[in-house]
């Protein structure tokens, strides 16, 4: 069985997002995201509804509406580095909760073992493309994970761990990069558990 990560990304929902003041302009000048970073500026789209900014050489898109922040990446970091400092910014806006997810493609996947370990009697491939497993991550966090079967031999798990937070950004009580990393390692564990 082989593993290709394919797209992480950090999901803030909260109020007072607010999309006209975020441009490449105060994305670069708050640090946000570094001047190294160049923008892909022909994709960008500001308004009072939407802001979505594409940074060109790891793939990365920023998107922020009044109720959501998404951070969607190739690069396994750049998401929870580049949220961390948002939050840093712009602290005073109030979080509900915080979802980090990551996408994985497994090859060599071996469905009809996958079936005979959650006892799936039957596979009917019009019927049964895409499943939902549900489990506690730690006691504040849930993971939904979407397993949808791409061929006979492959399989993309799609992670998406949620916490409830409730607090102004600047007070979220965990470090993004730390909960990723910790999240990886379950998500990795659980493809491992789930064909053993």
């Amino acid at each position: 069985m082989n593993q290709i990560n394919e797209n992480y990304s950090l999901v803030i929902t909260g109020n007072v997002h607010n999309p006209t003041v975020i441009s490449d302009f105060f994305l670069k000048n708050s640090g946000i995201i570094s001047d190294e970073q160049e923008l892909d500026r022909s994709k960008t789209i500001i308004t009072p509804a939407l802001c979505q900014i594409f940074i060109k050489k790891s793939d990365t898109v920023f998107v922020v509406m009044p109720n959501v922040l998404t951070i969607t990446s190739k690069d396994s970091n750049l998401p929870f580095t580049i949220g961390k400092k948002y939050c840093s910014n712009l602290g005073y806006i109030n979080s509900i909760a915080v979802g980090i997810n990551f996408e994985v493609l497994v090859t060599d996947f071996n469905f009809e073992k996958w079936f005979e370990n959650y006892k799936i009697s039957t596979y009917n491939n019009a019927m049964m493309q895409s499943f939902i497993v549900t489990f506690t991550a730690n006691p504040n966090t849930k993971c939904n994970v979407t397993i949808t079967l791409n061929s006979a031999d492959k399989a993309t798990f799609r992670f998406n761990f949620h916490r409830d937070t409730n607090v102004p950004l600047s007070n979220i009580p965990f470090d993004f990069i730390q909960e990723a990393n910790k999240f990886k390692n379950q998500a990795n564990e659980f493809i491992k558990n789930s064909i053993k």
